[in-house]
């Protein structure tokens, strides 16, 4: 099964649209923003596609809303199989604001933290706060996480390795049993290793090519990332 993996679109499809034929299903990573309904923008490949929520995703109530179409298709918290490989996905990034960690503050120590709010229904109340909270990882979607596995992560905040990184989210995939860790986010293509030889990659937006390899480096197969065979 070939899975195509696209990276921060910021409302510019045309790049994901153009390899799409190639691909059995589509999976983005993040601030998609799209300027009208996400369905009608994937078109024809929209049934074969999935997606989590970035950061941005939440700068304007719009960009939330031309999600609903495809809601049902939001991997947060969930996991899927592609050709048996076992997806589980993460919406949006840690931010001090509301869940105020550090990027050192591991795994066991959610439970100290002290959140400024614990959980997403309590920015309900605070209309000054905008949308962000929507898009903010709260420790409810941690506990929800911890209790599944799978063989990839893809989620829109990276890991320890990526000098922006949080160990949390590393310590996350390590519980879950996790292989391969893919996210966008910072607009960065690379690749790395964390503890417990998890493989990382970050992706960029699509449509941007590396000038020696000329490889676009916002898209990438997940059967060129994840070689292990399941058992």
């Amino acid at each position: 099964m070939r899975v195509l993996l696209a990276g921060d679109t910021h409302g510019e499809f045309q790049h994901v649209l153009s390899c799409s034929h190639e691909a059995d299903a589509i999976i983005f990573l993040g601030d998609q923003t799209p300027k009208r309904d996400f369905k009608s923008e994937l078109g024809a490949v929209a049934d074969k596609s999935w997606f989590v929520l970035g950061n941005h995703d939440s700068d304007h109530l719009e960009f939330l809303q031309n999600h609903k179409s495809m809601l049902h298709r939001c991997l947060h918290c969930t996991v899927e199989e592609f050709g048996g490989i076992r997806v589980a996905g993460l919406n949006g990034i840690f931010m001090r604001r509301f869940l105020g960690l550090s990027n050192v503050d591991l795994l066991k120590d959610l439970y100290s933290l002290k959140p400024f709010y614990h959980s997403r229904r309590d920015c309900l109340w605070y209309r000054s706060l905008g949308y962000e909270y929507l898009t903010a990882i709260f420790p409810e979607d941690i506990e929800h996480m911890i209790e599944l596995q799978a063989d990839v992560l893809v989620c829109h905040e990276a890991p320890e390795c990526h000098r922006h990184g949080f160990m949390m989210l590393g310590d996350l995939a390590r519980t879950m049993g996790v292989k391969l860790l893919i996210h966008g986010h910072h607009h960065e293509r690379y690749e790395d290793v964390i503890e417990e030889g998890i493989k990382v990659v970050g992706l960029g937006p699509p449509g941007e090519f590396d000038p020696i390899t000329e490889q676009d480096e916002g898209l990438d197969w997940l059967h060129h990332l994840y070689p292990w065979q399941i058992a």
